[in-house]
This record gives structure tokens, C-alpha cells and sequence, in this order.
């Protein structure tokens, strides 16, 4: 059957999951394992719930779609989810009981409305059988009607989205929606409000009071306005609500006394349950390392982290040579959102379970210095479907969790072998032979992640509770939900990139070439001149997606034709497990021999020399001291004082760092400068000059 794929589902009782052409539902779970039924014969046995997740994440098991909701929940369970998540977004209102009841009532059947692909409650003939199905499943005797969940829908979104809007009388109980001021004195308190907004002078409230009162008294006259006459609290409030606070202070003390009275901000209140507030940011681990597969030079290794705000568990963790960039934030994000396997790659080593995944709420991400902001927030609403925001330069108790983390894997960090940190520190090191060698990704890797799950969250904090109790307290009564389709989220963390097809097939980045059968047919159909596009991992360059051309998904075909075609490296000997970090620098060595145009056999030559490189070097105690750009990612224009922005044309501060011998002397090779159409080709938006940057 082919249809629509939900875009979220939990692994719960109740969710129907497809392998194949086989349809099962979850029956019951306990513990680590879970009782499925086979849809068609009934037939009911036990699972590992592990199996499950190696399964999904291969793509082999989805969500199906054919289900009435995507879990048979009590209908009173999800009311008090609802209520449990809008007591944490601040600023509550108080409600009756009876009010509480029926508002949430709403809120649930909407929620279940639209797990069944309905997007608006508008009453049709088809959403009246839905919901009518729906109230007999929860066995409900007395719904509300779909002309009042649809009241209540139009409710919400003139409130912006709060769905307080949902409770009776929501505007009398100081709502948005209606004014809870005559209309006569709403209009004078904007009127002299706008006056000073323009101006730029001191605010005083109660000065504004009286302006609003003489405002009156001209417009309704003075017996009228007497009667009418608003409340020094409620100009207070409209003023600060104009104005803001901060401007207020700036006006009446000074810009300086106002940036650092707000210098604690936050874009919401704390979180106070799991997954409601993710904080990421990213560390430079001191180490350099060398690649496992290959055992090429990989790079100086950063981590970039997820912390969840409430646990201080870490859901996401990405390890790799990228420094403050797009790619890395977004493949932390994937790894926060994606459930972990024990036992398997990374977390090979970690004897304890890993139950931490899920999509969460809000995700807090470092300034906007250091992300694209566009890139990032449109990559996690395809990945977790939750909001973004960028903390404020100079903030850093905004993403105080984050950085609690930061500061605590420094002490695991500086036992590893080949860790570079302070110069005093380092001469310690050396003479202790912690130096004397330097890890593979792999051994990083299975270490990191061993001490991040079986100790870090295993570790009492000031409450007495690990970060482990914490998460699971906050997910109480609620399961993790996960995105329905693999292949996006996949596709999500690829670097893109377009070129013009050739009779060779894809070709870029100096000899990087990808061919399939099918390029040959689209040549015929399209032209020689098609431009097509793809995805790339810069980590992995044994194969890219390249995605179908125009027109080929206009097809009356049931099921329809993939939208994305995964093509292998014609050079394979050369590209598996090549990153392109070590492809530019066997570019440069090639370059250096004075090869302008090197062919296969010389960069599979390169690639042999770099590994020997490589093993003769990693050994070396030698520790050196070099001048390298302070790496600061992708910079977009910073923001100015005057709301305009500043393009960064300067040059990248410099600072001294310490080394290996080996990242030293690679350092040699990348600063071999290629000709500049190469230049222009390897140059990208989200990645620096230097390869080691």
C-alpha cells in the first residue's frame, strides 16, 4: 500500500510499525523489550526493543501510516501532558476546573486530529467520520464538537499560537484577543505611547500617566474620562510591553548599565521537564588524531554537544574535525534525535543503557557567529520539527548546562594520550609519556563516549541526582518521539553542491568522480548541459545522493520513483574512507611535486606517502608552537548597535598554539596555495581557507 508516512512516531503501545510487507503493532513494553502482534495472523511474541532501533535506523523499519492514531494513549493521560507542558512556558492564567478540563479536552482531540493528517478542523463530511471513530475509541460520552474544536483552532492562532486560547473566557483572564481596557482609553494610551516612542526621553510611569489622563479628558471630556480613568499598573504595563525593559533602563540610566543589568537572558523561562530545552555547543578536545580506516591524518578533534537543559544529559554528540560549523550543529542535532545502539560502533564500550533521544521542544545554539541561522533552524525543523534560537554574544549563562558539561570532560580530556593544553601542563604530560602517541578516531571515540554514558551520567550533582535520574524523572509518563522518515534525516547532514553532469559523470574537488547508468539516460532525455545537484559527506567520499532532475518525479508510477539516487566513487581504492580534509592535502603534495594536474595514480601514491607520514611521525614527542587563525566558523554580518549589520573583512586574530610534530608538519602541506580556479572551486561558505582550521 502507498501511503503518506507519518513525519513523527513513539515507540509505544499501540504504534503499528512496517518491515517490509510485514505490519505489526506494539502491544505492551516492559523494561528493554516489547510484545508485537502480527497484524494479519495475530501471532504475539517477545523483542528486544535494541533490535527495534537497529532496524530503524536502517530505514527497514517505519511508522504506517493506515493507523488511527499514532498511540492508543488515555485520553486523561495526554490532558495532563498537555497541562504538565503549558505549566512550563510561563506565564500561566488561572482556570477553574471545569475550564481546565474542557480546554485541554480540546487541545487533546486536536493533537489527535492531526496525527491523522487532518491540518485544519474546518468541519467536512470526512473529519466528521474521523472524529466520530475517534470518540468511540477514547469512549468518550460527551466530546466536544468539531465546530468547537475548530473555534477553538482559529482561537489559537490569533493568540500567536498560545494555546491558552483553548480555555473559556482566555482574553478576560488577560489574554490576547480582546481588551480588557475601554476602547476609548486602549486608544490614548497608544497615542501618547507613540509619542514616546519616538522621542528619547527618560521614562517615567507615572508622567505617563498623567499624559494618558489629559489624553482622555480631551478626546471623551473630563466627566466621561474621570470614570474611564486607567490604573497606574495598567500604563506601567502597556509602556514596558512598547518599549521593553531594556530600553526603558537604557533611557534612564545608560547603554552600558543596560547590557549589563540583561546580560543574564534567556529566550524563555528554564526548562523543567526532559526535552524541553536542548543547549549545543562545541569544544576543541586538544587532541589530533588519526584516522582508523585509513590511517590517514584525521585532524585536531572537536565535539560538539547537545546537553539537555534539565537532565545535564548529553542526547547528542558529534566527534570530528569540524570546528564551529553548520554541519557539525546539524549532526548533533540527528544524534540528540536518533536513538544509540550499546554495543555497536562508537558506543562499543558502554556497558549502561542509553535511553536518551527524542525530538525536543526548543534547541539554544551558540551566537549567531557561528552558525548560519537559516541553514541551521530550516535543517532542525526536517530533523526534531522544534524552534531555534541563538544565544546572545556574551551571554554564557544563557547555555550555563552547556557549558557546565564544557567544563567538565576537560578533566576526562587531559588523561588522554597526545592532549595538548597549557604549556606548563604539557611539559607535565610529556614527562609522563601521556604524549608520546596519538589516538586513532576510533579509540576517541569509544573512550569519550564510554566516560560521557557510564560515568558523566552516572555522577551525583548538587540535587543528589545523576543526570541520568534526572531525565528519567522528566520523562515520566511520556515516550520519546522520533521522525518518520530515516532518508531525510539522513540527507539533512550532507554538505550540497551542484555541477554540470559530464560524460564521465559527477566530477569535483580535483578528481573526485561518481558515475551511474542512469546519468547516461538523463544526458539523452535533458541535454548535455544538465546541472545536477547532490549531497556529499565531507567525511565519507565513497559516495554522494544525487538528486533526480525536474520532471522525473511527474509520473504516474505507483509507488512513485525515489527522489534521490545514491551513486558510488568511480576511484574507490582511492576514496573509501577518505575525508575531504586528507583529499586537499593529497592535492597540495601532489601540487608540491610540481604536478599541476595530477592523475589517479599519483594521488593514490600521495595517499600511500601521507599514511607513511603519518605512522613514522605519530610517535614523535616533539611539541610545537605555532602562530594559526583564531577559527571562529561560519560568520555571517554581526549585528550592530543600530540594528544594521557589519560584514567581518578583517583579518582572523591570530593566537599561539601548541602541537604535535605531526599536526606541525601538515600543517607545511596546507600551505601550499593551489591556482586560484582551484581555489574558487574548494572554497565554501561554511568552511575556512585552511584545511586545519
Amino acid at each position: 500500500m502507498n501511503t503518506p508516512r507519518p513525519s513523527q512516531f513513539a515507540m509505544e503501545a499501540g504504534t503499528r510499525l512496517r518491515m517490509g510487507s510485514i505490519v505489526f503493532e506494539i502491544n505492551e513494553l516492559k523494561g528493554s523489550r516489547a510484545v508485537i502482534e502480527h497484524c494479519a495472523t495475530h501471532e504475539r511474541k517477545w523483542i528486544n526493543l535494541e533490535t527495534l532501533w537497529a532496524a530503524y535506523k536502517k530505514g527497514d523499519l517505519v511508522p504506517y501510516a493506515d493507523t488511527a492514531s499514532i498511540a492508543s494513549e488515555d485520553l486523561q493521560e495526554q490532558m495532563q501532558d498537555i497541562w504538565k507542558g503549558l505549566e512550563t512556558t510561563g506565564g500561566m492564567l488561572a482556570f477553574g476546573e471545569k475550564a481546565r478540563h474542557f480546554g485541554l479536552k480540546c487541545l487533546a482531540y486536536i493533537r489527535e486530529m492531526k496525527k491523522l493528517g487532518h491540518t485544519s478542523m474546518r468541519p467536512t463530511n470526512i473529519k466528521k467520520i474521523d472524529y466520530e471513530r475517534l470518540t468511540k475509541q477514547k469512549h468518550d460520552q460527551n466530546p466536544p464538537k468539531l465546530s468547537t474544536l475548530y473555534a477553538c483552532e482559529r482561537k489559537i492562532d490569533r493568540a500567536g499560537g498560545d494555546l491558552q486560547a483553548a480555555f473559556p473566557q482566555f482574553s478576560r483572564r488577560g489574554g490576547r484577543g480582546k481588551f480588557r481596557v475601554a476602547r476609548a482609553v486602549k486608544e490614548a494610551i497608544d497615542k501618547v505611547l507613540r509619542r514616546l516612542a519616538a522621542s528619547n526621553a527618560k521614562v517615567r510611569f507615572t508622567e505617563v500617566h498623567k499624559d494618558v489622563q489629559h489624553e482622555l479628558n480631551e478626546t471623551v471630556g473630563v466627566e466621561k474620562a474621570q470614570a474611564l480613568r486607567p490604573s497606574l499598573t495598567t500604563v506601567t504595563r502597556e509602556t514596558k510591553r512598547c518599549l521593553g525593559e531594556f530600553e526603558i533602563c537604557r533611557r534612564n540610566k545608560s547603554l552600558a548599565v543596560a547590557k549589563e543589568e540583561f546580560r543574564d537572558w534567556y529566550p524563555r523561562d528554564r526548562a523543567t521537564f526532559t526535552g524541553q530545552v536542548v543547549e549545543c555547543d562545541d569544544k576543541d578536545s586538544g587532541v589530533f588524531a588519526v584516522d582508523s580506516r585509513t590511517g590517514l591524518p584525521y585532524g585536531r578533534i572537536w565535539i560538539t554537544s547537545a546537553v539537555d537543559q534539565f537532565s545535564n544529559v548529553p542526547t547528542g554528540l558529534n566527534i570530528g574535525s569540524g570546528a564551529r560549523n553548520t554541519e557539525s550543529a546539524i549532526r548533533t542535532v540527528i544524534n540528540a534525535v536518533m536513538p544509540k545502539l550499546r554495543g555497536h560502533g562508537d558506543y562499543a564500550e558502554v556497558q549502561n543503557e542509553i535511553p536518551y533521544m527524542g525530538r525536543p521542544s526548543l534547541i539554544l545554539f551558540d551566537n549567531a557567529s557561528y552558525n548560519h541561522t537559516q541553514e541551521v533552524a530550516t535543517a532542525v525543523i526536517t530533523v526534531a520539527n522544534a524552534a531555534t534560537e541563538f544565544a546572545l554574544p556574551g551571554t554564557p549563562t544563557e547555555k550555563s548546562t552547556m557549558e557546565n558539561f564544557n567544563g567538565v570532560s576537560v578533566g576526562f580530556l587531559e588523561t588522554l594520550p597526545g592532549y595538548v593544553g597549557p604549556k606548563k601542563h604539557v611539559r607535565d604530560t610529556v614527562e609522563a609519556g601521556l604524549s608520546s602517541a596519538i589516538l586513532t578516531t576510533e579509540e576517541f571515540r569509544r573512550r569519550f563516549m564510554k566516560w560521557v554514558y557510564d560515568v558523566h551520567c552516572h555522577t551525583a550533582g548538587y540535587d543528589g541526582f545523576t543526570p541520568k535520574e534526572r531525565y528519567m524523572r522528566g520523562m515520566e509518563g511520556r515516550r520519546a518521539r522520533l521522525p518518520g522518515n530515516v532518508h531525510d534525516i539522513e540527507l539533512a547532514a550532507l554538505r550540497p553542491h551542484s555541477v554540470q553532469l559530464r560524460p564521465v559523470g559527477v566530477e569535483f574537488y580535483n578528481g573526485l568522480r561518481y558515475y551511474h547508468t542512469a546519468f547516461s539516460l538523463w544526458q539523452k532525455s535533458y541535454g548535455k548541459s544538465l546541472r545536477v545537484e547532490f549531497r556529499f559527506d565531507p567525511d565519507d567520499l565513497s559516495f554522494i545522493w544525487v538528486k533526480y532532475p525536474a520532471g522525473t518525479e511527474n509520473t504516474t508510477r505507483n509507488p512513485p520513483p525515489p527522489r534521490w539516487l545514491r551513486v558510488a566513487s568511480a576511484n574507490l581504492a582511492y576514496t573509501t574512507g577518505l575525508t575531504l580534509f586528507q583529499h586537499k592535502l593529497i592535492v597540495k603534495m601532489a601540487r608540491e611535486r610540481r604536478n599541476s594536474h595530477p592523475d589517479m595514480a599519483l594521488m593514490l601514491r600521495c595517499r600511500e606517502d601521507l599514511i607513511n607520514l603519518t605512522a613514522e611521525m605519530r610517535t614523535s614527542k616533539k611539541l610545537r608552537e605555532r602562530k594559526v587563525a583564531n577559527r571562529v566558523g561560519d560568520l555571517p554580518p554581526l549585528p550592530t548597535v543600530d540594528g544594521g549589520t557589519e560584514a567581518r573583512n578583517e583579518a582572523a586574530a591570530m593566537e599561539d598554539r601548541l602541537m604535535t610534530d605531526l599536526e606541525a608538519k601538515l600543517r607545511e602541506i596546507d600551505e601550499v596555495t593551489l591556482e586560484q580556479e582551484d581555489e574558487e572551486e574548494w572554497r565554501d561558505p561554511s568552511e575556512p581557507t585552511s584545511a586545519f582550521e
